[in-house]
C-alpha cells in the first residue's frame, strides 16, 4: 500500500509472499510471548517454565529475519536477472519486504534478550533474597 508514493510498513507486508509473511507474523508472535512471559514470571512465585524459550528467542529471532530478507533479496535478484532491464520501482517493494523482515527480527531479539534479563533479575532476587 502506497500513501503519497510512499511504501508504508502495512504495504510491505501486504506485499510480500505468504512464506514471508508467516516469518514476520511469527516474529510479532515472538515479541508478544518474551514480554507477557517476562510480566508472568515477574508477578507470579513459580519460578519454572518459559525461560529458556526466551533465551533462544534471542538467537532465533535475529536469524529468522536474516533468512528471511535472504529470502525475500533472493527472489528479487532472480526476477532482476530474467528482465535484466529493471527500474528502481519495481526492485523497491522487494528491498522493503527484506528490510521489513530484518528489522522484525532485530527488534525480536531485542526484546528477547531485555524480557531474559528481567526474568534472570527476577529469579536472582527470588532465589538470593535480595
Amino acid at each position: 500500500m502506497k500513501r503519497d508514493g510512499l511504501m508504508t510498513i502495512a504495504g510491505a507486508f501486504l506485499d510480500a509472499a505468504l512464506p514471508l509473511q508467516i516469518l514476520m507474523g511469527l516474529l510479532v508472535l515472538s515479541m508478544v510471548f518474551a514480554v507477557v512471559t517476562a510480566v508472568v514470571k515477574v508477578r507470579q512465585r513459580d519460578l519454572s517454565g518459559g525461560s529458556s524459550l526466551v533465551a533462544a528467542l534471542r538467537w532465533a529471532a535475529p536469524l529468522a529475519g536474516v533468512a528471511g530478507a535472504a529470502y525475500t533479496g533472493f527472489f528479487s535478484f532472480a526476477r532482476i536477472s530474467a528482465d535484466q532491464i529493471v527500474p528502481v520501482v519495481a526492485i523497491a517493494p522487494g528491498m522493503a519486504e527484506a528490510a521489513l523482515s530484518l528489522v522484525l527480527g532485530l527488534i525480536s531479539g531485542v526484546t528477547a534478550i531485555v524480557a531474559t534479563a528481567v526474568i534472570n533479575a527476577h529469579i536472582d532476587r527470588r532465589v538470593l533474597g535480595a
